[in-house]
């Protein structure tokens, strides 16, 4: 594309560029991306479109059991 026209655009959208700072930079390079706009669920113009969310964090305690799987002619315990 550069070579036809240097001035061309790129308008990309995503929800994972990556999981570095390393990787982010990578694909700002390799597209020759100028300039990002970050957006996320606290930016105020999009908070009128977002929805409500609860989360909460149950912990549970499982005791493992000891148990016997056939798996032909032996049994496999766990």
């Amino acid at each position: 594309m550069m070579a036809k026209n240097p001035h061309f655009r790129v308008l990309a959208l995503t929800a994972t560029p990556g999981s570095s700072q390393e990787a982010i930079q990578g694909i700002v390079d390799s597209l020759h991306i100028s300039r990002i706009e970050i957006r996320d669920e606290g930016s105020l113009d999009l908070r009128e479109y977002m929805h409500k969310k609860a989360s909460h964090c149950c912990r549970h305690h499982v005791d493992m059991l000891k148990h016997s799987v056939n798996t032909g002619s032996e049994a496999a315990h766990y």
